[in-house]
């Protein structure tokens, strides 16, 4: 039993992050519950909703903030240098090329975020 946790230590981490994506989707769901509240008890006193209160539910991306996909191009190209750098310091071994690997996809998430930071920028400028 004891030889077997260090097969699979590295499972806790998918299962954190797992349990944190399940917590934002929990908490998406209950500020949603909460306007569509707000928006009945308005639509029952007869009163027009303010325009944020509209918007809010309309846009799904107001919790995310105005620089998610640059925080997101920063996070994943620190992550492949990191990769890199191991995957040098492993060369020539078993763990440099699981190294390698991560080094890739992190470098694939960086040019995805970066593109989508760049597209946005240019989408949203006037």
């Amino acid at each position: 039993m004891h030889g077997d946790w260090f097969r699979i230590w590295w499972l806790i981490f998918p299962l954190i992050g797992f349990g944190f994506a399940f917590w934002s989707i929990w908490l998406s769901h209950q500020r949603q519950k909460a306007a569509i509240d707000l928006l009945r008890t308005y639509a029952s006193q007869g009163k027009d909703p303010p325009p944020e209160l509209v918007k809010a539910l309309h846009s799904g991306e107001d919790w995310k903030g105005p620089y998610r996909e640059w925080q997101n191009a920063v996070l994943f190209g620190a992550l492949a240098a990191a990769f890199g750098v191991m995957a040098w310091l492993h060369a020539g071994t078993r763990q440099g090329s699981g190294l390698i690997i991560a080094a890739v996809v992190m470098a694939a998430l960086f040019v995805n975020s970066l593109v989508a930071a760049l597209l946005r920028r240019k989408h949203d400028a006037p």
